[in-house]
């Protein structure tokens, strides 16, 4: 019996390959875990009901409009957000509707998210129907398509001290 070859205590003489070969499976393994975990981890915090439920009134106060969303999906690879029929209501009535999106895609960074901010990366749009119209009078359905911020309201919210859960920056558009 060879007693040398079984000693914990000996330096590993294993080929300079199988020693790559081992550190690799490892972190191949590891990485597995990584992402099984945040998967897991992006699928209990966004949840996308919820994730619905706060995206309606952010985009009705970004366009001014009311918003209508079918569905919301989450996805981990690529990382983003999947908005299905989003349909963007017409106030003046000069159209049925302002517009309706198939589908828009928001892919986002994932860095940022450990610091509360949505980057993203990519938007995608599928489907896109817009309709502008102008009226006999010369009024449009989208002149006032953002909001006036009075300098009172600047002042409220920075008087509150209003903290915004995130902070959005679009890299681009395709």
């Amino acid at each position: 019996m060879d007693s040398v070859t079984s000693d914990p205590t000996l330096p590993d003489t294993a080929p300079p390959r199988r020693r790559l070969l081992k550190a690799a499976l490892v972190g191949a393994g590891l990485l597995v875990v990584l992402f099984v975990g945040v998967s897991f981890a992006l699928s209990r915090f966004l949840d996308p009901d919820r994730l619905a439920a706060w995206l309606e009134p952010q985009v009705e106060a970004a366009v001014n409009r009311d918003v209508s969303v079918g569905a919301v999906k989450v996805g981990i690879l690529p990382l983003g957000v999947r908005l299905d029929a989003v349909s963007v209501s017409d106030p003046t009535g000069l159209a049925p509707r302002l517009a309706y999106l198939e589908r828009l895609e928001l892919r986002v960074r994932f860095l940022p998210l450990l610091k509360r901010e949505v980057r993203v990366r990519e938007v995608r749009l599928q489907g896109l129907e817009a309709n502008l119209r102008v009226g006999a009078d010369g009024l449009t359905n989208f002149g006032d398509f953002s909001p006036e911020e009075t300098n009172e309201t600047a002042a409220v919210e920075a008087e509150a001290g209003e903290d915004r859960p995130f902070a959005l920056q679009l890299d681009g558009i395709r």
